[in-house]
């Protein structure tokens, strides 16, 4: 259930600050195109979590992450799409974390490694 949230909060991010994001016109229409996307930042959060559980950062070198920079370039989404995204589900874990009352250092090394994911994904769109 907390990883529904989490990615409700980067859906939610994304439409507030693009509201057409979904529209016919948007980055994300049509609604294939965007269930392909949520999905591809639900992997992501997955990794996230695993990198978190087994204590690494050097997950954001894996194939996975490989693979989807090169499925954005080929189905032409922004990568800013991406880094919005994964504030979004930053800000929300950031929220669960402050509200668990269970394992809150859990969520906290979530965090952390979201923030990895980030700071990846900002330094491929700097050095492009």
């Amino acid at each position: 259930a907390a990883a529904g949230t989490i990615l409700e909060g980067a859906q939610e991010r994304l439409v507030e600050l693009q509201p057409g994001l979904v529209k016919e016109g948007g980055a994300l229409f049509p609604q294939n195109r965007a269930q392909a996307f949520w999905e591809e930042l639900r992997h992501l959060l997955r990794l996230a979590h695993y990198a978190a559980a087994i204590g690494t950062r050097e997950y954001t070198r894996s194939s996975d992450v490989a693979a989807f920079e090169e499925m954005l370039s080929q189905v032409d989404v922004p990568q800013s799409l991406v880094l919005e995204g994964l504030h979004g589900m930053q800000l929300r874990a950031g929220y669960l974390c402050r509200c668990a009352k269970e394992s809150p250092e859990s969520w906290v090394a979530s965090l952390s490694s979201l923030q990895h994911l980030i700071d990846r994904f900002n330094h491929t769109e700097t050095s492009k």
